[in-house]
């Protein structure tokens, strides 16, 4: 983020996550290699220039590795070739030069891990959460619930200690929930008519998904609302069903 950013943040009294820059998406988890960057020293001196930038803006929270990495190693998790992200040489320059520069800000590896049903795969000192999602358009209201639509069984200490079960981690309305930060929630928006009728054919508009449509292609869906990535009101059980304006 730009510094402007961050003088807008400062004034209106936001707190920044800032992030660097590796995601699950090419950094070894889903595509690319988990030794991505092919030059690390370039990237921590990168990482140095950031931290001196920003570190005395009241806004910047903390400090995260990237998005959906994998920073445990376990071929059994999910994480096929044992690798991590990111590798272990940046790993400890990044938390060398928040130390060294700053020190006054925590630092996580990972936005989230993705623990799914196997709380052992989960680090809460690695990642902000086991899970991120739902993905969709949502009833307005789910956006204050605290983590809405999680299912997982990963108990925080505080939990274990009270005698809190799994079925209670799932029920949205138990007090104590498990994590404290969701990273991710779907859609918040979506254009308004005119602005869909500026990049839609008139034959796309002529083909409005249909009521309760809840594929992103085929169906009911055009394929040029396909090609602007068309994404379907939620329908969940956990959630409740919320159908199109139509």
């Amino acid at each position: 983020e730009t510094t402007y950013f961050y003088e807008a943040a400062d004034q209106l009294g936001l707190l920044i996550y800032q992030e660097f820059w590796m995601t699950g998406d090419n950094n070894g988890r889903f595509a690319g290699d988990y030794d991505w960057p092919l030059d690390h020293e370039a990237y921590l001196h990168n990482v140095w220039d950031t931290v001196k930038r920003l570190r005395n803006h009241p806004s910047l929270a903390w400090y995260g590795g990237g998005n959906e990495l994998f920073p445990i190693a376990d071929a059994d998790s999910g994480n096929g070739s044992g690798g991590v992200s990111p590798p272990s040489d940046i790993e400890a320059g990044i938390k060398q030069v928040i130390s060294d520069i700053d020190g006054t800000r925590p630092y996580v590896t990972s936005s989230v891990m993705e623990a799914g049903d196997d709380e052992s795969f989960f680090d809460p000192e690695k990642s902000l959460g086991p899970k991120d999602g739902p993905y969709g358009i949502l009833d307005e209201q789910l956006f204050f619930d605290r983590n809405p639509g999680l299912k997982t069984p990963v108990l925080s200490d505080n939990e274990i200690h009270r005698g809190a079960s799994p079925s209670n981690v799932k029920d949205k309305d138990a007090p104590g929930r498990n994590i404290g930060f969701q990273t991710e929630v779907g859609s918040v928006s979506h254009p308004e008519l005119k602005s869909l009728q500026r990049f839609l054919s008139p034959e796309a508009m002529d083909s409005f998904p249909d009521c309760g449509e809840t594929s992103d292609r085929g169906g009911s869906v055009n394929e040029e609302w396909s090609y602007f990535k068309y994404l379907p009101f939620t329908e969940s059980e956990d959630i409740g069903a919320v159908d199109h304006i139509c």
